[in-house]
């Protein structure tokens, strides 16, 4: 595998891990170390390669929640803000796809905004 610069690795973690899990994308060219950026909202510049997303020539870079970063500060806004969702929002987390669904909670709770702006401040 290329080398890639840590400041640049570092900024794709941050991109990657802002908003919701699945918001943003990059990935790093496993013979290059380029990285490349997507997002649900198109609009980055980048115009990705095609195949960004095999595994055997990139390497995706992981939203905190995949390592479990931001389990902790959910429950916290979850206990704050929407208390009587707590329990719920720990069974949510048992299972595999916890983000996902903790993400169509909020989507059902209209509380998105208030999750990002307190995800923001908190961390």
């Amino acid at each position: 595998m290329a080398s890639v610069k840590y400041g640049d690795l570092q900024w794709a973690f941050t991109y990657v891990s802002t908003g919701l899990q699945g918001d943003h994308s990059a990935f790093v060219e496993r013979d290059t170390g380029q990285i490349f950026w997507t997002s649900e909202a198109g609009d980055m510049n980048d115009n990705p390669p095609e195949d960004v997303e095999n595994l055997q020539r990139y390497l995706a870079v992981p939203h905190k929640n995949e390592l479990e970063l931001g389990r902790q500060l959910v429950l916290r806004f979850v206990e704050h803000e929407m208390p009587d969702c707590y329990e719920e929002v720990i069974n949510i987390f048992r299972g595999r796809g916890a983000y996902r669904r903790y993400k169509m909670l909020l989507e059902s709770r209209n509380a998105v905004d208030r999750w990002q702006s307190y995800e923001q401040t908190e961390e």
